[in-house]
């Protein structure tokens, strides 16, 4: 039988278990580490060097964060720290959950070409040993950079962002659900211990938006923060007490997101006064988006969610609150002269600007949009966690939603954010990816069960 911490709960006397548990995580983090780095060298030893410059890079991930709740687009001011230091363009997520966007963050592809997806059709996350990790033969940023020399570090508070990028980074540190102060002081404990370094590449997940949400330790906009008792998945969103916990709950996401602006600025601040932040670039970005019932009566009549979930959160349909993030950057990361970008352009940006010479064997889905080659681009987002697989390709007018088992598409006007009844799939069919490549199956253990519970992906 496996040795968890359920199974040490049953056996320990109940006025030990605080030593026990206490003993039981350190020694399983111990364990962890050791068992990363040793993979960590394996997969280091097998990376092609690449010459690049040296500099610090901070990427930051704000699970859930929607591109609409920024302060550019939102009453309230929700982001006036990045608004006003940070360059920005509209971002399109590579994935519609966490498991797979990840990767395509930290590679430059897409997910059918960076492995880590199901490699069965109609999937319920965790119901079965269908996911696969990153290829073995991509490259993610942190491993490149060590090759010139950096020091590099994940970071989460997302357990999921970590699983199918085991032995990547260097080092990586996993906080279930911590918020984003909490966060920042890990990374900076990390940060100081490197300081002799060639560089350093330090990666964020932030979890505060996530499901559930926690009341702030400050309110930041007036009203109620207490989310109560209501059913938001089977609840009846035609009465009174739902249009009462949304306005909520949007002002509880909002607080957050508040906060979390509140944190990155105390973090460049922070920087500033070490005299590093002239020499750093920072990426501000999320994997994906989140839903708050937009989209529940389209998805009732065109998805089959497992969990017959609808309209909220995220991993099951590809729709634009889900797929429409912010990526920001700070630094001297020249700003895009397109109003729209995708998350895979990010790995192209940041090794232009160290001056990478394209020495892969491969090339990047993505492009820098430093000098960009293509205007007018159509940017594809794939894979859900639950149902039927969907693959969407949007541009800043429309967004084509196509679901490969049954053939079935969908056009969502972006604008008007209305289905268009009459239009014609093959324009858009010819940009779906052919094949889909998948990396090695990967195992979860009891432990990460129990943390993924927690974030409301297991019952």
């Amino acid at each position: 039988m496996r040795w968890d911490i359920r199974m040490m709960n049953t056996v320990t006397p109940s006025f030990l278990k605080p030593y026990a548990e206490w003993c039981y995580q350190k020694t399983r983090n111990q364990y962890k580490n050791i068992k990363n780095n040793v993979d960590h060298n394996k997969r280091i030893s097998k990376v092609p060097e690449i010459n690049l410059e040296s500099k610090d890079i901070v990427f930051i991930t704000v699970d859930c964060l929607r591109n609409d709740r920024i302060s550019r687009h939102n009453d309230r001011e929700t982001t006036p720290f990045l608004n006003s230091s940070a360059n920005y363009s509209e971002g399109v997520s590579a994935s519609s959950w966490t498991y797979s966007s990840v990767p395509s963050l930290l590679t430059g592809l897409y997910p059918h070409n960076h492995g880590a997806v199901f490699d069965v059709d109609y999937r319920n996350y965790l119901s079965d040993d269908s996911l696969s990790s990153v290829r073995s033969d991509v490259y993610t940023l942190p491993e490149l950079l060590e090759t010139a020399g950096y020091r590099t570090a994940f970071t989460t508070g997302i357990t999921t962002a970590q699983i199918p990028l085991h032995g990547r980074f260097g080092s990586t540190i996993i906080k279930n659900d911590s918020d984003c102060n909490q966060m920042f002081e890990y990374v900076k404990d990390w940060w100081e211990k490197n300081t002799f370094a060639n560089g350093r590449f330090a990666y964020l997940q932030l979890a505060d938006l996530h499901t559930p949400l926690h009341e702030p330790d400050k309110q930041w906009f007036n009203g109620p923060l207490s989310l109560g008792n209501f059913d938001y998945v089977d609840g009846d969103i035609d009465s009174s007490d739902f249009r009462e916990y949304r306005e909520n709950r949007f002002r509880a996401y909002d607080n957050l997101l508040r906060a979390i602006d509140s944190s990155i600025e105390s973090f460049v601040n922070w920087l500033d006064s070490r005299r590093e932040l002239k020499d750093t670039l920072i990426i501000v970005t999320s994997d994906h988006g989140e839903e708050h019932w937009e989209w529940t009566k389209f998805e009732k009549s065109s998805f089959n969610d497992p969990r017959d979930q609808y309209g909220v959160g995220h991993g099951h349909a590809l729709v634009p609150p889900v797929t429409d993030v912010p990526i920001y950057t700070l630094g001297n990361i020249p700003e895009s002269s397109e109003t729209q970008n995708s998350t895979i352009d990010i790995v192209p940006t940041v090794l232009e600007m160290l001056g990478y010479n394209n020495e892969l064997d491969y090339q990047f889905d993505g492009e820098s949009w430093i000098e960009p080659t293509v205007s007018d681009r159509r940017f594809l987002s794939e894979e859900t966690a639950y149902g039927h697989n969907q693959l969407a390709v949007i541009s800043e007018k429309d967004q084509f939603i196509y679901i490969p088992s049954t053939e079935e598409s969908y056009l969502i006007d972006r604008e008007s954010q209305s289905v268009v009844d009459d239009f014609n799939s093959q324009e858009y069919m010819t940009h779906l990816p052919k094949r889909f490549k998948t990396g090695d199956s990967v195992s979860i253990d009891g432990e990460t069960e129990d943390q993924l519970a927690a974030l409301g992906y297991l019952e």
